[in-house]
């Protein structure tokens, strides 16, 4: 913000208390040159007219000459002190309007600065905003992701149904009902391929069974609660994107959230985590064109 006046303005003062000491010493010239036309008529007078002092009537007839010929004078100066005192008005005048002027472009740099200022604090205050949402997103998916290996790590809850069919899925080894008690759910979608559950279509289909089962029942069951915390990491790695400056920085959330997500989808088939890898596909899409772009 503007805190000293602008050039013009100083300039403007300057000048003005320039030409106000021209007028008093211009004043006082005036009146002393008024002084010295008074003071050479008298003795004009007295040289030529009169010796002395003389009588009543040599002042008379003096009184009468310094009349005569200052009058006209003091007439014309009169005039002439008009005539410059209109002037100075004048100026005067002129230089209050180019004072108003001034100060008038003075208080719309000043509100502009004012704008610029406002929009800077704006701009100051949404950055933090910001930056807050996104610590904040990342601490939430944190957890998140901390509760997700701590599902993965728990025991998938078998029965006779799963027994069975896990024993009859072709191995490289034998599946001991010891093992499949101990069995682990990121052993059985995620971390082991040999023996993953897309590989088998009829573990495939009690695994969806039983899902459905338990939302029809409204029994939730591990995989229920593997579901929503995949779609909530799901959304607030979307969120995050959405709110970082920095996608390719943030297509590591989003890569990594695919590969939460879509093995479980593959042996699920829920609607509400394919809207969000829906989602992240697209994403990724967008992504791999911009690239191309550039």
């Amino acid at each position: 913000m503007t805190t000293n006046p602008p050039k013009q303005v100083q300039t403007a003062a300057q000048t003005e208390s320039v030409q106000g000491v021209n007028q008093d010493v211009s004043f006082k010239w005036l009146i002393i040159l008024l002084a010295l036309v008074a003071a050479c008529l008298n003795g004009l007078y007295f040289m030529n007219f009169n010796g002395g002092w003389g009588n009543q009537a040599d002042f008379g007839a003096f009184g009468d000459f310094l009349g005569g010929v200052l009058n006209p004078i003091l007439g014309f100066a009169t005039v002439g002190l008009l005539i410059w005192s209109l002037k100075m008005q004048m100026n005067e005048l002129a230089l209050s309007r180019e004072q108003l002027s001034l100060t008038r472009q003075e208080l719309k740099e000043t509100k502009e600065e004012t704008a610029l200022s406002r929009q800077a604090l704006e701009d100051q205050v949404t950055h933090l905003q910001k930056e807050a949402s996104l610590n904040e997103l990342m601490r939430l998916m944190s957890d998140l992701r901390e509760q997700f290996k701590a599902i993965c790590t728990s025991k998938v809850k078998t029965n006779n149904d799963l027994k069975n069919i896990l024993i009859n899925i072709p191995m490289d080894f034998y599946w001991t009902h010891k093992a499949i008690d101990n069995l682990r759910i990121n052993k059985l979608l995620y971390e082991e391929p040999t023996i993953a559950a897309s590989d088998s279509q009829e573990l495939i289909i009690y695994l969806r069974n039983s899902f459905e089962y338990g939302t029809t029942e409204r029994r939730p069951t591990q995989w229920h609660d593997l579901e929503t915390l995949l779609t909530q990491f799901g959304r607030l790695v979307i969120k995050y994107h959405q709110l970082s400056s920095n996608p390719t920085f943030a297509n590591i959330y989003i890569n990594e959230a695919k590969g939460m997500l879509k093995p479980f989808q593959d042996i699920f088939a829920t609607e509400e985590v394919a809207i969000v890898l829906g989602q992240i596909d697209g994403i990724l899409y967008q992504s791999k064109q911009s690239e191309l772009v550039d």
